[in-house]
């Protein structure tokens, strides 16, 4: 048996927790939602990161990671800077050297078609999100110049679906598309 207090959380800090500058928030503010979704997308990035299938993404994966690393650290401290152009003007050059290598896509893809290209899915998935929680955090804090950050989580959404493209390539299979037979929609124009 352990003589160890058991852990708590005193009642005052039950709904609150403190940002990187001191600042107390409440647990399920927007601020507090975007950290979230930025590490949740940080971790799907290193599971692709760590993916010995594809290791020419190793070292682009873990810049993207850092980079999402430094943006936690920002928007846990009000009133820093968030990421500036030459962060975007960096992932647009990994952005162009995927593209040469692959095909116009489809707009129809699903996710899928492998299990990488899958888990850069749900990896673009959550980056859309956080995007969508730093704008909503944008029109909480006016005075936050959040633009690049945005273009880059936006940009990372691209480099996500080159990701999973290539995934497929790599694994020779071909990207799900959708089958509009399977549908039982009654509209055509749905889909």
């Amino acid at each position: 048996m352990s003589t160890r207090p058991a852990p708590s959380t005193p009642p005052a800090d039950a709904k609150m927790t403190r940002l990187a500058m001191g600042t107390r928030v409440e647990k399920d503010s927007p601020t507090i939602e975007l950290i979230g979704a930025l590490e949740e997308l940080a971790a799907w990035i290193a599971v692709l990161a760590d993916d010995p299938a594809m290791p020419q993404d190793h070292q682009s994966l873990v810049t993207v990671e850092n980079d999402l690393h430094e943006l936690l650290q920002q928007v846990a401290a009000p009133g820093t800077a968030l990421l500036s152009q030459p962060y975007v003007t960096r992932l647009d050059l990994l952005v162009e050297e995927r593209e040469r290598r692959l095909s116009p896509a489809a707009s129809e893809m699903l996710p899928g078609g492998s299990p990488r290209a899958a888990f850069a899915a749900v990896a673009r998935s959550v980056c859309r999100r956080a995007e969508r929680r730093l704008v909503t955090q944008c029109e909480i804090d006016p005075g936050l110049q959040a633009t690049s950050a945005i273009t880059y989580l936006n940009r990372l959404g691209d480099l996500l679906r080159q990701v999973a493209r290539l995934a497929n390539l790599g694994a020779g299979g071909a990207a799900r598309r959708f089958d509009r037979s399977l549908s039982l929609a009654e509209s055509p124009r749905l889909g």
